[in-house]
């Protein structure tokens, strides 16, 4: 389904940090994180905690803001950014993608896709892998806010483990908006933050279980680098790549050779560009 007045085809958040490798693994996905970005409208949220602005490269291909807080960890980034979201922001897109640092995203093409196979109204949530492994805290925080009964079993009390993405998920904008409609959720991810530890990919999931919907595992992302099977060049079906950055030498070293043979990939979008420092947004 094609956009009615959303501005962006596709709002990518993404958790940056400028200590040591993670730093370089920043520069490195502002060059070649989101490929093949020619027609889709893409705007990013670059979650950067207490960094300066001033330590990231400070041009995007894309119209980009650096939202700041008073949190380092990913996570709690992360959920901070969830626990102060508004709903003009879920108007602006339609649909949403959260990956790490260490990624590789073709962008055109995962737009194409999910436009050609669902509707960005009704409520979806796609991920690469499913994980199982919930920390306390996010248990916690779920009785908390009157959900316990989604993480413990009926009959012995024992701990139910509820299923999540590894590292990267799509939702449409009408899951967005059935997610963050109810106002517990904000109090729940408000919990998360406070939390100095856990992931990023635990808690949109589990919010989403807390509005009686589930994520749904595909094929058409990854949670690991299957070269091979990437849509940026012939023959491929997956449209995201994670575990390829600097520090993991044979994928990124893998990807260069890639990108030379498919130079293409690494236009840049028309139009203007937002520099970093003239947007930054602080939230704590």
């Amino acid at each position: 389904m094609k956009p009615n007045n959303a501005v962006a085809d596709l709002a990518i958040l993404v958790p940056l940090c400028a200590s040591g490798k993670y730093l370089d693994r920043a520069r490195a996905f502002q060059k070649v994180g989101l490929l093949n970005a020619k027609k889709s409208r893409v705007h990013i949220t670059a979650l950067i905690g207490t960094d300066p602005v001033e330590s990231f490269p400070q041009a995007w291909g894309h119209p980009a803001m650096w939202e700041g807080s008073a949190f380092n960890h990913v996570a709690c980034k992360i959920y901070n950014h969830y626990a102060s979201m508004h709903m003009d922001y879920i108007e602006s897109a339609r649909w949403f993608m959260r990956v790490d640092d260490d990624s590789v995203t073709d962008v055109d093409g995962l737009v194409e896709y999910l436009d050609s196979n669902f509707n960005y109204t009704e409520p979806n949530y796609f991920h690469a892998h499913t994980n199982y492994d919930n920390a306390p805290h996010y248990r916690m925080a779920m009785e908390d806010t009157g959900y316990g009964h989604l993480v413990k079993r009926r009959v012995d009390g024992r701990w139910n483990a509820l299923p999540h993405e590894w590292e990267c998920s799509v939702t449409s904008q009408a899951m967005m908006k059935r997610i963050f409609g109810n106002p517990d959720i904000r109090v729940f991810f408000g919990r998360l933050a406070s939390y100095e530890g856990g992931f990023g990919d635990h808690g949109l999931a589990m919010a989403a279980r807390m509005v009686k919907c589930a994520p749904s595992e595909v094929e058409f992302l990854a949670h690991d680098a299957p070269f091979d099977d990437f849509t940026g060049w012939d023959g491929g079906s997956c449209y995201h790549l994670h575990t390829v950055a600097p520090d993991i030498e044979e994928n990124w070293n893998y990807l260069q050779q890639k990108l030379q043979e498919n130079p293409h990939l690494l236009q840049e979008v028309p139009g203007g560009v937002i520099e970093g420092n003239e947007e930054v947004e602080e939230k704590v």
